[in-house]
This record gives C-alpha cells, sequence and structure tokens, in this order.
C-alpha cells in the first residue's frame, strides 16, 4: 500500500470524486461534477435554520441538475492539471487508449425543465466524443446525439453511459443506439 499527497486537484472547484488514471507521474480524472452552490452567511439567513443559497437559481433542484457538467482533467504530479473537455450532462462514461492519444467521452443530459413526453417519461441526450491528440482538440460524433425517452424500467442497459461502460470493458465496438419503452441496447460499430 502507497499513499501519496498533492494539491493536485485543489483549483478545480467544485470539489468532488472521480475516475482518476495514473501512468508515471502523468495523471487523467474523468469527474462528473455538479456546480458549486454557495449558502449565504448565517447572518443573512431569514430563518436560522434554514440555509438560504446566494443565487435564486440554487434553489431550484431543476436547475441545479441542468448545470451539471462531464469534466476531463490531464497534466502531472509536479505541475498540476488543468480541463481538457467539459460539457453539459449528469451521466458519463470515458475510454482511454494505451498510449493515452485517443480518448473517447460519452455525456447523457436531461433536461429537466422540459416537461415529460405523452408517455409521461422525460428526455435525454446522449453525445459521444473524440480526440486523437490526448484531449487537446474534440470533434462530436456525427450522428450519435440519441434523444431518450427515459422509462422507470428494471433493464440493466437503460442508461446509454452504462451500456457505453460495459461495451467499452468488453472491447466491443460501439454504436449510440435509442433506448426507450421497450427497446434495449444492441452492440454495433462506429466508423471512425
Amino acid at each position: 500500500m502507497w499513499t501519496y499527497e498533492t494539491d493536485l486537484m485543489e483549483h478545480d472547484k467544485p470539489y468532488g470524486g472521480g475516475d482518476m488514471r495514473i501512468r508515471g507521474r502523468h495523471v487523467m480524472v474523468f469527474k462528473p461534477i455538479g456546480p458549486e452552490l454557495k449558502p449565504k452567511p448565517s447572518s443573512e439567513w431569514k430563518n436560522r435554520d434554514i440555509a438560504e443559497m446566494t443565487e435564486p437559481w440554487m434553489d431550484d433542484s431543476s436547475e441545479r441538475l441542468n448545470r451539471h457538467t462531464i469534466r476531463l482533467l490531464r497534466g502531472d504530479m509536479d505541475q498540476g492539471i488543468r480541463r481538457i473537455f467539459e460539457k453539459p450532462g449528469q451521466d458519463g462514461a470515458w475510454w482511454l487508449s494505451p498510449d493515452w492519444q485517443t480518448l473517447y467521452v460519452s455525456t447523457e443530459w436531461t433536461n429537466f425543465h422540459l416537461p415529460p413526453g405523452p408517455d409521461g417519461y422525460g428526455q435525454r441526450w446522449t453525445s459521444l466524443w473524440k480526440s486523437t491528440d490526448g484531449g487537446q482538440h474534440w470533434q462530436k460524433l456525427p450522428g450519435l446525439t440519441v434523444s431518450l425517452r427515459v422509462s422507470p424500467c428494471s433493464c440493466p442497459m437503460a442508461s446509454a453511459a452504462s451500456w457505453w461502460r460495459m461495451a467499452c470493458a468488453s472491447g466491443a465496438p460501439l454504436m449510440a443506439v435509442t433506448i426507450g419503452k421497450p427497446s434495449y441496447c444492441q452492440p454495433g460499430r462506429i466508423n471512425s
């Protein structure tokens, strides 16, 4: 067991967990992250038992969810890290080639201000992004933005990001598909 303490991500707020890869002294971190919420000083609260936020949107749960992002950071242990990717999303997944040059990031974003469709389910958009230069430049893969009807089913593949993670782990070729009631995910191929 080893321990390494550093202020590597000290300036990347809001703080939160992530999926980290380390190779030598190089680091990559994938972080689905919510917005930074700031309460007013307690002396300004109307009721001393209920915290109040500094901005009205912070009290709106739909707006807080809409402001979530998927973030990817890259750097090294000595010089710190920087953001190389950030897009709206409440969920996502990533894949990194062994040489750290090719990266895929999927993002899932639900607009919580939209009313449910006639079938009662919400809408979700999934996008797939690719970089072949270690994250310096990103390309949104065409035709892979999918509007999903999210249904409360028990299918383990109801989340495109979860399906994408499973497909990446298996080494299978990938294709984003429409998921909804009653269809399910099907493996496919991405032509890159």
